[in-house]
């Protein structure tokens, strides 16, 4: 619980100190809504990270290249499709 607590804390202040350092950053509504779709990914993404904890780390980083993996096929794949 407390891990959770302090990434949500840690998180909170990364934005906190970013937005103040470029406030000019986000000014347009596309990069706003980009900012919230990548948000949403890293909430969900780190979500499930805290959660697999109760994996064996074998496991959880054996998962985790399978993941990469499938992202990055899915990324080559679909370059090579575009061009």
């Amino acid at each position: 619980m407390f891990t959770r607590t302090y990434f949500l804390i840690g998180l909170t202040v990364l934005i906190a100190v970013l937005a103040w350092q470029y406030p000019h950053a986000i000014d347009s509504t596309p990069e706003k809504a980009r900012l919230m779709y990548l948000s949403i990914w890293a909430i969900l993404i780190s979500g499930s990270a805290l959660l697999t904890r109760r994996l064996p780390k074998e496991k959880f980083f054996q998962y985790g290249l399978v993941w990469t993996a499938i992202f990055l096929a899915l990324m080559v794949g679909y370059k090579v499709f575009n061009s």
